[in-house]
C-alpha cells in the first residue's frame, strides 16, 4: 500500500518514523503530503506534517554554539521563512517552486541556503537598523501607533518609488515580523474559529495576541522607515 492511499493518521505515523526503521519516508514525500494537505485545506494532515518538515529542516541546517551561531540562526531563519511563506501560499495557488523540494531537497535546500547567506551578509553589513540588535526590539522612537496606516494600501504599491521604499524597510524587519506582514499581504488569516482554514497563528505555533503585536510593530517600523524616506 502506497503512501497516498493511506489514512491521514496513519500517513503522519510513517512520517515521523526515524531514518533507522525500513519504512522511513524521505522528506521529499513529506513535501509531497504536506503540499497536497494544502491544497484540500486537511488541517489533520497538515498540522502535524508541518511541525515534522520543520523538525528535519532543523536537521539539516543544524546550529551550533560558537562565534558564527548568530550568523547560522540568522541563515536559518531565512530558509524557514522561505519555505514557510511558499507553503502558506500553497494552499491558495499551486507554488511551482515547491517542486524541486519534491524532487530532490538537499538540492533545493543548498539554493535556498546560498541565498539566505547572501542576504545574511548584506543584513550584518546594514547601518542604522530600525531595531535593537540585542533585545530585537524595534527601536523606541520607531515604535509608535501605527495607526490607520497600510503599508499595501493599492495606490501607494502602484508608485515605484513606494515600492522600492516599502521593500527596503521590509528587508529591516525582524525575521517573525517579516513573515507575518507577507502572509497578510496574500490574504490569509491571523486566526480563525474553523480548523481547516489555514492562519498565521497556526503556521506560526503563536497565539493571535502575539500575532497582532507583532503585526502592530511591524508597520509602526515601515511607517517610520517610509517617513524618513520622504523627509
Amino acid at each position: 500500500m502506497t503512501l497516498d492511499t493511506l489514512p491521514d493518521a496513519d500517513i503522519v505515523a510513517r512520517c515521523r518514523l526515524g531514518r533507522g526503521n525500513s519504512a522511513f519516508v524521505p522528506i521529499e514525500c513529506v513535501v509531497h503530503m504536506l503540499r497536497r494537505g494544502l491544497r484540500a485545506n486537511n488541517d489533520a494532515l497538515t498540522s502535524p506534517l508541518f511541525t515534522e518538515f520543520l523538525q528535519r529542516l532543523r536537521r539539516h541546517i543544524p546550529l551550533r554554539e560558537d562565534k558564527e551561531s548568530h550568523f547560522r540562526v540568522q541563515v536559518f531563519e531565512q530558509v524557514q521563512d522561505r519555505l514557510t511563506s511558499l507553503l502558506a501560499k500553497e494552499s491558495i495557488e499551486y507554488q511551482d517552486k515547491l517542486d524541486f523540494c519534491e524532487i530532490q531537497f538537499a538540492g533545493a535546500l543548498v539554493r535556498l541556503l546560498q541565498d539566505a547567506r547572501k542576504k545574511a551578509t548584506k543584513d550584518k553589513n546594514r547601518k542604522a537598523p530600525l531595531m535593537n540588535e540585542e533585545t530585537g526590539e524595534v527601536d523606541a522612537q520607531v515604535d509608535q501607533a501605527a495607526g490607520s496606516f497600510n503599508p499595501f494600501d493599492p495606490e501607494n504599491i502602484s508608485e515605484e518609488k513606494y515600492r522600492t521604499v516599502l521593500d527596503e524597510a521590509m528587508e529591516e524587519l525582524p525575521a517573525t515580523q517579516k513573515r507575518i506582514l507577507e502572509m497578510l499581504r496574500n490574504n490569509i488569516l491571523i486566526d480563525s474559529q474553523d480548523p481547516t482554514v489555514p492562519t498565521i497563528s497556526k503556521t506560526l505555533g503563536k497565539s493571535e495576541k502575539t500575532i497582532r503585536n507583532q503585526r502592530d510593530k511591524a508597520i509602526a517600523a515601515i511607517k517610520a522607515f517610509v517617513n524618513k524616506g520622504e523627509r
